[in-house]
């Protein structure tokens, strides 16, 4: 399986950076985006993933956050997150969502667009 190096953003603008400077390492620009949707106000969390979006159409994103109502994962789906988990408040749970989510889109998924690799 592909290396999982987990990168912890604070703010959008923290992770569009850190999106910008991949973007410079080719070979190491992620293949998996998880967004916390707590990673700020919630309409900031949104413009975030429509940015992303735009600036990197090919980037698989799974929404994820502790608000499990459907609204939110319809949202998700509508501004163009590929899967929405609904994040566990257990840590060893959330390792697990996170290894689990790891495995399929790194090893097991191939979206459209993607290198195969």
């Amino acid at each position: 399986m592909p290396t999982v190096r987990l990168n912890y953003a604070q703010t959008p603008e923290q992770t569009l950076q850190c999106l910008v400077d991949y973007t410079a390492e080719y070979y190491n620009f992620p293949r998996l985006l998880i967004l916390d949707l707590a990673i700020a106000e919630e309409q900031l969390a949104w413009q975030l993933l429509e940015a992303i979006r735009v600036h990197y159409p090919t980037l698989t994103i799974v929404m994820t956050s502790l608000d499990h109502r459907s609204e939110t994962r319809r949202q998700a789906y509508t501004l163009g997150a590929h899967a929405f988990i609904s994040k566990s408040r257990d840590w060893a749970q959330w390792k697990e969502q996170v290894d689990g989510l790891a495995h399929y889109w790194l090893k097991l998924a191939i979206l459209a667009g993607q290198p195969l690799f």
